[in-house]
């Protein structure tokens, strides 16, 4: 768990979130914005799972289908960075804000 103390004191460039929302709070990923470190959350790097459990519910759970999504995760990587860099939000902030706007579009 990233605590505030953990956040103000880890010496990583990059936090890649395992499982299960690392963050104790958004505000752990604020502190670690503001040190220089870049969050990649966990339901984003690590969306492989999730997506074949969608695929297969919704119908389309074909390996190819499975893998040709899962592929596109590191694309969406580099789009929160982008988004990152021009809202000048911690990564963990635009990462769920970006989550709210595709359920709000209502897409899958």
């Amino acid at each position: 768990m990233i605590t505030p103390a953990v956040a103000e004191g880890c010496q990583f460039k990059i936090v890649a979130g395992g499982a299960n929302n690392q963050l104790a709070s958004l505000d752990e990923g604020d502190t670690l914005q503001r040190r220089g470190i870049f969050y990649a959350p966990d339901f984003l790097i690590n969306a492989g799972g999730i997506i074949s459990c969608a695929r297969e519910y919704l119908g389309g759970a074909e390996e190819a289908a499975v893998l040709a999504e899962v592929a596109h995760i590191r694309e969406r990587v580099f789009a929160l960075a982008q988004r990152v860099e021009k809202s000048g939000l911690a990564p963990a902030r635009e990462a769920v804000n970006w989550a709210q706007e595709k359920l709000a579009q209502g897409v899958r």
